[in-house]
């Protein structure tokens, strides 16, 4: 239902936020450079969330033809989307 699809976006995003902290921002201790953290975070959500949108449109031809079911599946791929996100933005980092 749409309160659990609801819940997805806002636990995919505290995931996305856990993953950059716990991999990449833990170690830094100055604030001028923490304070970019929430905007590669959001940069990455929106990224996330395009692309599962993007993917479901290839996939799911009738995607987006009604509202409630697109949000519902983009809710069901976002979290994958995020980790991997995440994940990329942080391989080759030192």
């Amino acid at each position: 239902d749409m309160t659990r699809a609801t819940f997805l976006y806002i636990l995919s995003f505290f995931v996305g936020l856990m993953f950059i902290y716990a991999t990449g921002f833990r170690k830094i201790k100055d604030p001028k450079i923490l304070m970019f953290m929430p905007i590669r975070l959001i940069v990455l959500y929106i990224a996330s969330i395009i692309m599962s949108i993007f993917v479901l449109f290839i996939f799911y031809p009738d995607f987006g033809n009604n509202f409630v079911e697109a949000y519902k599946m983009v809710a069901g791929v976002l979290l994958a989307a995020i980790v991997g996100a995440c994940t990329a933005d942080l391989i080759g980092k030192e």
